[in-house]
């Protein structure tokens, strides 16, 4: 794995002093105190004998929490990011607290084994006694953002903890330039059809974030035609050939009543898409009305009626892919576990209307854990966003993978991803 997120030697846990339980980090909501530009702020370095903690330039506040300093509710700019349960209340917490909850979620993260106040203090917290981190998880796991899997164990995460962890707390990966070198070259050789973009585009996402990955095709609340292509095959089999916006194409072998040339065809495409050019189904429904019969109603029928499969999903498309990244996770190791997963993958038509439920009206969405209205993927976490090329044609682009996710890194490459799959086929 690259980026920060996952190397557990990070040094930007605040020094903590046992006399100073009020620590110079970011507060639970909106910007921290507000250092002179370039102030460095003292923190320790993994933990050589000997070696003095390094100091960073001070941040101003994690990812979201920049974000919620404008509006304290569970929306921002980019959507709603807050979970699904019901009622939930942001709760402050003191900066302490939040360094070692920071530093359990990145431990376990990276280890995947519970982690204890030696570990902790070892490694990120050298001025503080094992006994006093034994207190404040201790207090975490009264708060509902620690548990202990068993008593002689360490404290991992809860889905309360990994919220508050992605809410306040994550700053995002920054892309490594060989990560944002290959996601642009991946897609600058996909296919120009839309089923091979969004294949491409699904193990793109899949071999960048280890995880299992899923994409639907863009869609729009209405489809509109770019192009149509009469072709005859037979006396009385057309064969249209139907171009709509966002390069969708759709094909249909059409039997007609009246019996037509090429020549007769060639003159009948012209007229249609000089009049269809750019509409959508409403403007080809009147103009079915208005027509008279014959051959070029019967041909406006069926493209009427694509159109209409189009607007209604019956021909939504869903890929997966990068299931097997999953098997290298302790979470899946028992088969049920990735099975339950596998029947969400599998159910084309559900996952698209679970797809679309999931994101909502939002740019971007996490759900971690027990928010899953889904029973099989409330042992995994769900980030996704949206991606297509146009404000009008959208479609989603996601993450699945255990609770125990690499967030910073799995958001910024999604968003990576996405971005550069936007751009592609805004290109065609």
């Amino acid at each position: 794995m690259h980026g920060r997120f996952r190397n557990p030697q990070r040094a930007d846990y605040p020094a903590c002093k046992e006399s100073d339980p009020q620590l110079p980090i970011r507060p639970a909501c909106g910007r921290p105190p507000s250092p002179q530009s370039g102030e460095a702020v003292s923190l320790p370095a993994p933990h050589p004998a000997g070696l003095r903690p390094a100091t960073f330039p001070a941040k101003r506040g994690s990812y979201f929490s920049r974000r919620y300093a404008a509006e304290r509710g569970s929306r921002c700019k980019f959507g709603t990011l807050a979970s699904t349960l019901p009622g939930r209340v942001l709760k402050t917490m003191e900066n302490r607290k939040q360094a070692i909850l920071r530093a359990v979620v990145n431990e376990f993260t990276t280890s995947a084994v519970p982690v204890g106040s030696q570990a902790l203090q070892s490694r990120y917290f050298v001025n503080l006694s094992s006994a006093t981190i034994r207190s404040e998880l201790a207090e975490l796991a009264d708060l509902g953002y620690l548990a202990q899997p068993h008593t002689s164990a360490g404290r991992v995460p809860t889905d309360s903890g990994y919220r508050y962890f992605v809410d306040f707390l994550m700053d995002l990966e920054k892309i490594p330039e060989h990560v944002g070198s290959f996601i642009d070259h991946e897609l600058r050789q996909a296919p120009a059809d839309v089923q091979g973009m969004v294949e491409k585009v699904a193990m793109t996402l899949a071999a960048v974030t280890q995880n299992a990955s899923v994409a639907s095709a863009p869609q729009g609340s209405q489809a509109r035609i770019k192009h149509l292509d009469l072709v005859s095959l037979e006396p009385s089999e057309v064969l249209l050939i139907l171009l709509l916006e966002g390069n969708l194409l759709r094909q249909q072998v059409v039997m007609v009543t009246q019996e037509a040339t090429q020549a007769e065809l060639t003159k009948l495409t012209g007229k249609l898409n000089s009049t269809l050019s750019g509409r959508g189904s409403e403007d080809a429904r009147r103009y079915y009305d208005t027509a008279t019969l014959g051959l070029e109603k019967e041909l406006l029928g069926r493209v009427v009626t694509v159109l209409d499969l189009y607007e209604q999903g019956s021909e939504s498309l869903v890929v997966h892919d990068g299931v097997r990244n999953l098997l290298r996770q302790p979470e899946f190791a028992e088969s049920s576990r990735l099975h339950q997963v596998l029947e969400v993958l599998e159910e084309t038509r559900y996952l698209t209307v679970l797809l679309r439920q999931l994101i909502g009206e939002s740019d971007l969405q996490i759900v971690i854990g027990s928010e899953n209205a889904s029973s099989q993927l409330q042992g995994c976490a769900v980030v996704l966003t949206t991606y297509g090329p146009s404000n009008r044609l959208k479609g989603v682009l996601g993450v699945i993978g255990p609770t125990r996710m690499a967030y910073s890194q799995t958001v910024a490459r999604l968003q990576a991803v996405a971005r550069s799959a936007s751009e592609r086929m805004a290109e065609q």
